[in-house]
């Protein structure tokens, strides 16, 4: 049996081999994938892009928002008194009620004043002289300042403290008791010149009152002496002056030594005898 050829009609078209259909799809396939691949990258960019967008305004819109919203601070509870709930921001705070806070009054500083005798106003004069080494006799020197101020005393009323002193050195008795009698000296010296025995107030600090404090032959020498305040009040009393209370120094007892104004045998006698300090 013989095969059956195909006729083709006149006006139809040739079938074409299926050979060269298939080579024909095959060769316009890859264009349309890669046109599709390339749609399809545009689209996730744009779709990207305005995502990206989005995010920004966003941002920015939050941005915003955050800064107009106004900062809350919570003010710190009222202190006694009422304050007004109604008070508005920038007027100024109202006044508390209630007492002031009480404030530590400090005195005013004054300067020290001259002492004042018979509630007159006085005028002091202050004076020192000074003895030999475990002396009360008066020297030269010492009659001469006395001399000066007797001059002064004579002309009004005064009122003179005669305080006697000596080194540190020696047992406190025995200097206390070498201090009054230099004090008597010049007390006995002073009436001699025509100045009341009543005008006149002895007392003895014996070492406790030492102005100087080195182990120098200078700072014996000052420590050993009496120290006059004479005051004149114009108040016409004529009466010495009350013993007041003194202030004690920071010098620490010595013990007796070698050289020391008390007496080696620790007698309150007077040595009779005896070399100035080294």
């Amino acid at each position: 049996m013989k095969p059956t050829v195909p006729t083709v009609q006149a006006g139809q078209p040739a079938m074409q081999n299926p050979a060269q259909t298939s080579g024909a799809l095959l060769g316009k396939e890859p264009d349309k994938i890669v046109k599709a691949l390339n749609n399809e990258q545009t689209e996730a960019r744009m779709v990207a892009g305005t995502v990206i967008v989005l995010a920004l305004l966003i941002a920015a819109a939050w941005a915003y928002w955050l800064s107009e919203e106004p900062v809350k601070t919570s003010a710190p509870a009222p202190t006694g008194g009422s304050v007004q709930s109604s008070q508005q921001a920038g007027d100024p705070p109202a006044p508390l009620s209630g007492p002031a806070p009480a404030v530590a009054s400090v005195p005013p500083t004054t300067q020290p004043s001259l002492p004042s005798v018979g509630g007159a106003i006085a005028e002091t004069v202050h004076a020192d002289v000074y003895f030999d080494f475990s002396k009360s006799r008066l020297r030269d020197d010492a009659k001469a300042v006395l001399q000066e101020h007797a001059d002064k005393v004579t002309d009004g009323d005064w009122s003179i403290l005669i305080q006697g002193y000596t080194d540190l050195r020696g047992p406190a008795e025995y200097n206390k008791a070498l201090g009054l009698r230099r004090a008597e000296s010049v007390k006995q010296y002073l009436v001699e010149l025509g100045i009341p025995d009543s005008a006149i107030t002895v007392v003895s600090l014996g070492k406790e009152g030492a102005i100087c404090t080195d182990d120098t032959k200078e700072c014996r020498q000052r420590n050993r002496r009496v120290h006059l305040e004479l005051v004149r009040t114009g108040a016409g009393s004529g009466r010495a002056l009350p013993i007041l209370p003194l202030a004690e120094p920071a010098a620490t007892d010595v013990g007796q030594t070698p050289g020391s104004e008390a007496s080696v045998s620790g007698t309150v006698a007077e040595k009779t005898s005896s070399t100035p300090t080294p």
